[in-house]
Formats: C-alpha cells, structure tokens, sequence
C-alpha cells in the first residue's frame, strides 16, 4: 500500500481535505523521526562493532555471534518500520484523493483477508461513503492493525468492525477485546508518535495517520472505553454517507463547518 501520492485537496466531491498547516508540520515529523532513528542506529553500530571485533579474535562462540547478529536485526526491523511509517504518513499527507463511492462492508473483508496471523474479526454490516479506497484502505488495516497489537500475551485477538447511521453520515466502529487504552490517552493517541504504551512495538504514527485520513473526508476518529462490561476498545470513524441522488461534485462540509456555505 505504498501509492505514488502526489499533493493535492479535495474542493467539490464531499470529501474534504484539513487546513493546510504548511511544510512545517511535516518538517516537524521529519525532525521527530530523524532523533527516533538516531536509537536504532546507534545500536547497529555498537553491536555491529563488537561483532567485528570478536570475529578478529577468532574462536568466537556461535551462540553469542547468534546473540550479537539478533541484536543488530532487532535494531534494523526498528528502524525499518519506522522509515515505513514515516513515508506511509508522507504519502497520505500527500494524495490527493480520488473519490468514489466505497462499500466499507466489502473492503472490510478484503482487509481482514489479508491479515498475516491469527486472528477472529467478524464484519458485520458497515455503510457505503464517498471516499477514496487507497485511503479508507490505509485506515481500516492501521486500526487492525492496532487491534491485533494490544492484546495480553497468548491470547486470540478478537474484533468486530461494524456500522450504523448517525446524523452525519455513517459511524464505523473497530471494537476489540484487547488491553484497552489507559485513562487519558484517549485523545492523545491520535497525535504523531503518541503510543499508549510503551509496551508493545509500533511507531506512534498509525493512530495519527488515520485521523489524517478521516480529515481528507470531511470526518473525525475517536476511541472510547468498551461499555459493555468488557475490556477493550472501540474506535469509531465518522464520516459523510454516499448519496446516490447528489450531485456529481457537491461541495458538503467538513468537519467544522456544519453544513453552511463559506
């Protein structure tokens, strides 16, 4: 899902793009992911420098060459994903969408079919949107993604995407039975490279990818507690609901703008 996105917004087809807050949110990023890789690197380089070293000694033992090499790897997948991450958050920020209409219920599956572990996700009913499917795409497989990652040590994942209609449109909801998210992180996971925890691997740059995504669509992402005496989360995307009988290029409000003309 790495797409040549060139830069652009969306005036006339009911999806529409956030203000554009300049290079200097992007530059900012950059600089962030540019210190985060410095940790990586440098264990590359420690550890790649004893290996050197031991290897000149000779009668190295294999077990602490297999420890040496591991350690560098591990560093290595670090920095990789983070370079993934940081051209994924590029390449939305710079595609401008192409809007059609979207069965969330069909793309649904065709992410859950390609999950690489094991993993119970049902789909129930979703909702049809404008939007683009690049992009919903990124979306649904970053909060599953995420599903699949906060869950306790040798337990089966288990989440339910679903949809209902709501006054703006659809509200699509992500629910898990995983660890949940700690009091007050609500909100801040959504910001660049905020993370619930510590704990468990990831860049801190999905949750903010997919609030982007949902801005380009005129909607908002939340997360909230389980409420139904389980532990879990629940993210819920809302956006615009396609209309079969607007116009071609309507030009509906975003977010803040609550359905008047500029």
């Amino acid at each position: 899902m790495e797409d040549d996105l060139p830069r652009g917004a969306l005036p006339r087809t009911g999806v529409v793009a956030p203000a554009d807050r300049g290079d200097d949110d992007f530059l900012g990023v950059v600089g962030r992911a540019v210190h985060d890789l410095r940790n990586p690197l440098a264990v590359i380089e420690g550890w790649a420098g004893e290996l050197v070293a031991v290897v000149r000694d000779g009668a190295v033992p294999a077990p602490h060459l297999a420890q040496l090499a591991e350690r560098i790897l591990g560093a290595a997948e670090e920095a990789s994903s983070l370079v993934d991450a940081l051209l994924a958050d590029a390449a939305v920020r710079a595609r401008e969408p192409a809007i059609e209409r979207v069965d969330l219920t069909v793309l649904a599956h065709a992410v859950v079919a390609s999950l690489p572990g094991p993993a119970q996700v049902q789909v129930l009913e979703v909702g049809v949107v404008p939007g683009d499917q690049v992009l919903l795409r990124r979306l649904l497989a970053n909060l599953l993604d995420n599903a699949l990652k906060y869950v306790a040590p040798g337990t089966l994942p288990e989440v339910t995407i679903s949809g209902k209609p709501v006054e703006e449109g659809v509200c699509v909801s992500v629910a898990d039975r995983g660890i949940g998210i700690p009091p007050g992180a609500h909100q801040r996971i959504f910001g660049d490279f905020e993370r619930a925890t510590s704990e468990k691997p990831g860049t801190g740059l999905g949750l903010s990818i997919c609030r982007r995504i949902a801005e380009q669509h005129g909607g908002r992402i939340c997360a909230r507690d389980r409420d139904d005496g389980h532990r879990g989360a629940v993210f819920e995307l809302t956006v615009p609901a396609w209309n079969p009988n607007a116009p071609a290029h309507p030009d509906l409000p975003g977010p803040d703008r609550e359905g008047r003309e500029p």
